[in-house]
């Protein structure tokens, strides 16, 4: 009960430190690491317990009405490997070695344990499998698992997707 208060405390603390937060965000910042001032979440985010969302050199945009299930680690960056003489560990980024954004758009569902690797762009309501790895694109309304992550199938036909849209994104507007 006392550790439930504590995360929710915690939670309502820790938002503030986020780039830009919308409302009904719900993460646990106990056990969870994230680049707090390199993300932008929209509303209505769930983020299951022992995320990883890290970057220091761009950023992490996650749209709304967006679920990640546990343990999922959002990558937004990646070292300078190609320096004939240095060795990598000695290699340090400056504002000139910007990495690629990583972008969630809304409606999309990440399955627990999957990882979202450095300039990947995951559709409107796309669907990432459990366990996956998504190192390139993902369309809207994919449904993609695997490693490297492949698509299976759409979530629904073009028909569907106009009046799936209509319904529910016109509304918002």
């Amino acid at each position: 009960m006392v550790l439930k208060i504590i995360r929710k405390i915690m939670m309502y603390y820790s938002r503030k430190k986020f780039r830009n937060c919308g409302c009904n965000v719900v993460f646990d910042p106990l056990n969870s690491v994230f680049s707090y001032e390199t993300i932008t979440i929209g509303d209505d985010v769930f983020i299951g317990g022992k995320a990883w969302f890290r970057t220091t050199h761009s950023r992490i945009n996650i749209g709304s009405h967006v679920m990640f299930g546990p343990g999922v680690h959002v990558y937004g960056g990646n070292h300078i490997f190609d320096r004939v003489g240095v060795l990598m560990t000695r290699i340090v980024k400056d504002e000139n070695h910007m990495d690629p954004h990583v972008k969630i758009g809304d409606d999309v569902w990440i399955g627990g344990s999957s990882v979202i690797l450095t300039g990947v762009t995951i559709g409107r309501g796309a669907i990432i499998a459990a366990g996956s790895v998504v190192s390139s694109d993902v369309v809207p309304y994919g449904i993609y698992g695997g490693v490297p992550a492949k698509k299976i199938r759409m979530r629904f036909t073009e028909e569907q997707i106009i009046e799936h849209e209509r319904k529910v994104f016109d509304c918002d507007r």
